[in-house]
C-alpha cells in the first residue's frame, strides 16, 4: 500500500506526531523533517518550549503528503 493511500485511511484527529512518527508517515529521515522545517517547506505544528521537541498534526502530515503527490503527478505530466 502507498503512503498517500496509507494517509487517506488515517483518521485525520488532530493528535500530535513526534518527529520520528511524523518521518516515518512521510518515508523520510528526522534530518529530512529538520531540513523541510528549517527552510519552511514543513513547518512543525507546535514546539515544546521546555525541551525543543517539534510536534506534528495527522491532518498537517495528510495535507503534506497531498501537495507532494499532486507535484509529483505535475511533474511526471510535464516530462
Amino acid at each position: 500500500m502507498s503512503i498517500y493511500l496509507h494517509l487517506e485511511v488515517i483518521i485525520l484527529a488532530e493528535e500530535y506526531l513526534k518527529s520520528g512518527e511524523a518521518a516515518e508517515l512521510l518515508h523520510v529521515t528526522e534530518i529530512t523533517l529538520r531540513r523541510w522545517g528549517n527552510s519552511g517547506k514543513l513547518i512543525p505544528h507546535h514546539v515544546d518550549p521546555k525541551n525543543g521537541y517539534k510536534y506534528y498534526t495527522r491532518k498537517q502530515i495528510h495535507e503534506f503528503n497531498q501537495t507532494r503527490y499532486n507535484e509529483k503527478n505535475v511533474d511526471e505530466q510535464i516530462i
